[in-house]
């Protein structure tokens, strides 16, 4: 009996029987399946790379924002065409609602009149003439009447509503949702409206009626801000000192535009991505602790701005015809400004300051039709007095989420930038983080400002009290299945809301993480239809070398029948031969496949890492693109390859191995 020593020293020395053949095997058998480590190993990079810049950008949470699917069509679709009867019922709401509203006016006193309120039909030109006149109509949608009506039929529909925020939280936690957070928080969304930015010291009094600004996406200029649950901006938390105004996170991008020369910034960020990251990391620590000023007025102040701006337009039209006129430069220059109804005001010289009344030439009725419109205003809890307030905002973080699309898309570095970038679920607004702002001091606080209320809840189709029934915020989850899961089996989207019997509306808020998971589940069955190939062809050639090299080792097999070699000897000296054929193999391809990985990512993984860092919400993050990344996974995979190559070279020994040891030496050795 043959000893393992004596068996390996025997196999080792086979090597040099079919050396150009052996070499050439593990050459190319090498060269493959160091070609699949590779391709292993970059991947498991990537899935792994995008898989903690998405933890690092959502907190280790996967967050949906989500809202109610109100179904607005079938809840108000009978007043679209009204029959016959449905008239009616508007007509008789219609008097049960001024018969209310009279007895509320009685009750303080007062006298109600029934043309604060318009009627809810009117008039309808294309009704069928053929109708009795009281149902020739359609109905006036602007009217207060109306808005009660739907108010009503809203309020009938959310009585059994299913869809609530209660009904929410309940189903989410059976998919494995860790929370719910309101947003925005309307308390201090609604005391952001109606301000503007106070630049280097001076107001701009004509941006108050510049209808522009309102389309700016800019949240800085449009004075678009909103409330948000402390735990939404958290991550973006750069300043911990005192507070010394209104706290607000913003986008990088918006403060560059608005504060370059403040800040000491470019105003456009450049185009290299590394230097884009660069960009941002010097906004985010230039801007920590920022202020800024902006300027309040309410309805009553921004109404005189616009009246007097009206006026002075007039003016300037009637000028223009006679502009060589003394006349019209007399004008021009004695010109004071007036709301053009006899009012005369002097214009704040002082960022924010009064607007004040220096004459009234009103008549007797023009004066009683003001005082008729105040009071009416009263009744409808709208403001008489003006009223202005400067506020200073301090920029407490800085984030790098935008609506602004670019060219992403194009390429492969640009869809990848498009899934990585962070689109805001807050459409462009600032951010006011509630924790922060309910430490600050009372007077600090805008307790005093009553600005218009946004229709920022209208995207539930409710009015206000009725919204506040329904979810509007971000739902967060532990893992990305269970957000996928959720979303696929209760949620529908914008443009399918509709026609969808789905419960809620749902997006993905910050990385686009239902896209990537997506991805890396395509990629993984991509690297596994490529690794099957690239392991079939190798095994072609493993296989097909040591069948020859041993099938061909018939003499060799002979002389050691002939010398006394029993058959488990000489299948002893084979499957050594094997084995350590496919240990050459698995060390030439461990070289080539780690070799490839590491050029691979010494070239591409810093480049990469600036477009993620870039793309991202998260200024400043750790977190790099690594394609030479092995984890507890990636060993996994390599040492199923390397069992593979193994058993392969054991198995494609066997026959050959059976064949030679049972063919008579004597044959085989005459032959030689």
């Amino acid at each position: 009996m043959i000893k393992t020593l004596n068996a390996i020293r025997l196999a080792k020395a086979k090597f040099h029987t079919k050396r150009r053949l052996t070499i050439l095997s593990l050459i190319t058998s090498g060269l493959l399946f160091g070609v699949l480590i590779a391709t292993i190993v970059i991947a498991n990079g990537v899935v792994t790379s995008l898989d903690r810049f998405i933890k690092e950008v959502g907190g280790k949470r996967y967050q949906v924002a989500i809202n109610a699917n109100i179904p607005t069509n079938k809840i108000t679709d009978k007043f679209n065409n009204p029959s016959h009867r449905t008239i009616d019922e508007v007509r008789n709401f219609e008097t049960q609602y001024r018969a209310a509203k009279s007895k509320q006016y009685q009750a303080q006193g007062l006298k109600y009149d029934p043309s604060e309120d318009a009627p809810a039909l009117k008039f309808d030109e294309f009704s069928n003439k053929s109708e009795p006149t009281k149902y020739q109509v359609t109905i006036d949608h602007s009217s207060s009447i109306t808005k009660q009506l739907f108010s009503r039929e809203y309020e009938r529909w959310a009585k059994s509503a299913t869809n609530k925020t209660a009904n929410l939280i309940a189903t989410a936690k059976k998919y494995g949702s860790t929370g719910y957070y309101p947003s925005p928080n309307s308390d201090l969304f609604y005391k952001f409206i109606d301000t503007k930015l106070v630049v280097d010291g001076k107001e701009e009094l004509k941006d108050w009626v510049d209808s522009k600004l309102i389309y700016d996406d800019n949240p800085i200029s449009s004075a678009h801000y909103t409330g948000a649950a402390g735990k939404l901006t958290d991550k973006y938390i750069t300043y911990h000192g005192r507070l010394k105004g209104v706290p607000v996170v913003i986008p990088a991008a918006h403060l560059a535009k608005k504060f370059a020369g403040r800040l000491g910034v470019s105003p456009q960020p450049p185009a290299d991505d590394q230097a884009r990251v660069d960009w941002l990391k010097q906004i985010k620590t230039k801007a920590s602790g920022f202020t800024y000023q902006i300027c309040h007025r309410n309805k009553v102040e921004q109404d005189i701005l616009t009246k007097i701006q009206q006026a002075r337009n007039e003016l300037a039209g009637t000028d223009s015809k006679d502009s060589n006129s003394s006349n019209a430069n007399k004008s021009k220059t004695a010109w004071v400004p007036t709301d053009g109804a006899g009012l005369y005001y002097r214009l704040p010289t002082t960022p924010c300051g009064d607007i004040t009344i220096i004459a009234d030439k009103r008549t007797a009725e023009q004066k009683a039709e003001q005082d008729k419109q105040n009071l009416l205003k009263q009744r409808q809890g709208e403001p008489i007095l003006p009223y202005h307030q400067l506020i200073t905002m301090q920029v407490v973080g800085v984030s790098n989420e935008s609506n602004t699309q670019d060219d992403n898309g194009k390429d492969l570095i640009g869809i990848g930038k498009s899934i990585l970038a962070a689109r805001p679920f807050f459409n462009n607004m600032a951010l006011i983080p509630a924790n922060l702002y309910s430490r600050l001091p009372t007077k600090q606080k805008l307790d005093n400002i009553v600005s218009e209320k946004p229709d920022i809840l209208g995207t539930l189709d409710l009015p206000d009290r009725l919204a506040k029934q329904f979810p509007y915020g971000l739902l967060e989850f532990a893992t990305a299945q269970q957000a996928h899961r959720f979303m696929t089996e209760q949620t529908t989207t914008e443009q399918k809301a509709s026609d969808s019997s789905k419960p809620y509306v749902a997006e993905q808020y910050g990385v686009n993480f239902l896209v990537l998971d997506e991805l890396a589940r395509q990629l993984r069955q991509t690297i596994t239809i490529v690794a099957a190939i690239i392991a079939g062809l190798a095994i072609i050639i493993i296989w097909t070398t040591i069948s020859r090299i041993i099938s061909e080792s018939r003499q060799e097999t002979a002389v050691y029948r002939a010398i006394g070699a029993k058959r488990r000897d000489i299948t002893l000296i084979y499957l050594v031969y094997a084995l350590m054929l496919a240990i050459l193999t698995i060390l030439i391809a461990g070289i080539i496949g780690m070799g490839i990985s590491v050029a691979i990512d010494q070239v591409f993984a810093p480049k990469l890492t600036a477009i993620a860092r870039s793309s991202v919400s998260i200024i400043g993050g750790s977190s790099q693109i690594k394609l030479f990344a092995i984890d507890k996974s990636t060993l996994a995979q390599l040492a199923l390859v390397n069992l593979s190559i193994i058993i392969v070279a054991l198995i494609a020994s066997i026959q050959p191995i059976i064949s030679n040891t049972h063919r008579p030496p004597a044959s085989d050795l005459r032959a030689e």
